[in-house]
């Protein structure tokens, strides 16, 4: 069960901009995001050199990355209505 939002998160947020809902992820999805994260940054720099940290367009190296890991990340229940 996800803990409701307090006045100190708001407080924070306002502060800094985010806020950090924990255990909205599940841990082995999150594991799988940054291993997919990582993949695609290494590919982002093969592509535009070693200073580049991003692709904007990962289905575009589906071959390369597990996409189903993108995708139940865009199915967590809740999340859209959340953000």
């Amino acid at each position: 069960m996800i803990a409701p939002i307090t006045e100190e998160d708001c407080k924070q947020y306002r502060e800094n901009g985010y806020h950090v809902i924990p255990k909205i992820i599940p841990a082995p999805l999150l594991k799988d995001l940054r291993r997919e994260a990582a993949k695609a940054q290494e590919i982002a720099r093969r592509i535009d050199g070693p200073r580049s940290q991003r692709l904007s367009v990962l289905h575009t190296y589906r071959d390369e990355l597990d996409m189903k890991v993108f995708r139940d990340f865009d199915e967590i229940e809740g999340l859209n209505e959340a953000i």
